[in-house]
């Protein structure tokens, strides 16, 4: 089981539907490239969608979700889940967000083997809302 680390960067996109007080429900979408699982592979391409919450109180938002997760170079599919913090600013907010994937895929004609990966990131960035 390799572990590696290294830059990653992505980009994504929420949409929040009010329910009540600070509380939010809606669905979220993910796409990020990380450094290999595996040392012979390159960049690993992630997609996670689901569903999650938000919680907004006084400039931070707070919002997790869990859903699918389909990570590319023949990793497989799994589940996915995604923390994140946003900070508000003038007109936009930093972010900080952790992600988890666990995928597992069938490796080999042959003699099939059960592969599977794990991926956690810690990511910064910027968010904008519309």
């Amino acid at each position: 089981s390799a572990s590696d680390g290294g830059l990653a960067y992505g980009f994504g996109g929420s949409v929040w539907l009010h329910v009540t007080g600070p509380v939010y429900l809606g669905a979220l979408g993910d796409y990020g490239f990380f450094p290999p699982p595996r040392s012979s592979e390159g960049m690993v391409d992630a997609l996670f969608l689901g569903g999650g919450a938000r919680v907004v109180v006084r400039g931070v938002a707070l919002s997790a979700g869990f859903g699918r997760s389909s990570l590319g170079n023949n990793a497989g599919n799994g589940v996915a889940a995604l923390a994140a913090a946003d900070l508000a600013l003038s007109g936009f907010a930093v972010r900080l967000q952790a992600a988890w994937h666990r995928t597992s895929a069938t490796a080999g004609a042959v003699s099939a083997n059960e592969q599977t990966t794990t991926i956690f990131a810690a990511e910064a960035g910027v968010s904008f809302s519309f």
